[in-house]
């Protein structure tokens, strides 16, 4: 499989991208927009090949359009998910696994 060419907003080219940088990743359709926490780049592949490349990388689908790493998971706030400096809102299903997450049933 092909690794997808990162480019940024301005369109250059960019390669070398750290996998591990990758806050989030919200598809477009045929393309998408990979989030770190100080760029936007854009990939020219769907959402599910972008997520197939990146194996490493603990990606779980907020909702159909939104992969978000939870390496980066930085916090919940009510129905928001904190990635960096980004604030997501998560739906009903994902909310409730998140939160059982951290649910201490050993009481």
């Amino acid at each position: 499989m092909k690794k997808p060419v990162f480019r940024s907003a301005d369109d250059q080219v960019m390669r070398g991208v750290n996998a591990k940088q990758i806050l989030f990743i919200i598809g477009r359709g045929n393309w998408c927009e990979v989030y770190t926490s100080g760029h936007v780049f854009r990939v020219d592949k769907p959402l599910p090949y972008v997520m197939r490349c990146l194996p490493q990388l603990c990606l779980e689908k907020l909702d159909r359009s939104t992969a978000v790493n939870l390496f980066k998971f930085g916090g919940l706030e009510g129905n928001k998910i904190w990635l960096g400096p980004y604030a997501l809102t998560m739906g009903p299903a994902f909310a409730r696994w998140m939160k059982s997450l951290f649910r201490n049933d050993s009481s």
